[in-house]
């Protein structure tokens, strides 16, 4: 989910759909397994607040990792890659790889912090 409050209102459309084909038995065990905040920019107060809503209303599905706004995530798909593959050394890269180990329950590496202050 993008850190802007436009997606937490495209996420709401998302678990009403979700709801209608839960209830018409289309896919009664369809569920959301995490939420990934992403496009996070810690010099807007708002991505903050966002991930905060995020943290309140659906607790451990949020994960801890937070991706935040880079460069190289422009440029990879120019070169039709993903960001793990064009810039595997990257922080950019990194984030989505703590984001796999997570869902996989494996320890997470270090990356700097997101500093979530206001």
């Amino acid at each position: 989910v993008q850190c802007e409050f436009g997606a937490l209102k495209a996420l709401a459309a998302l678990l009403q759909t979700i709801e209608k084909v839960r209830s018409r038995e289309i896919n009664p065990k369809i569920e959301i397994s995490r939420i990934v905040p992403t496009m996070y920019n810690p010099s807007m107060k708002q991505c903050a607040e966002v991930v905060e809503r995020l943290r309140q209303q659906f607790g451990p599905l949020v994960t801890r990792t937070i991706i935040r706004r880079r460069s190289q995530y422009a440029y990879a798909p120019v070169a039709a890659q993903p960001v793990t593959v064009f810039d595997p050394k990257s922080d950019a890269a990194e984030m989505y790889r703590n984001v796999a180990r997570e869902i996989l329950g494996l320890p997470v590496s270090e990356i700097a912090p997101v500093a979530m202050s206001a």
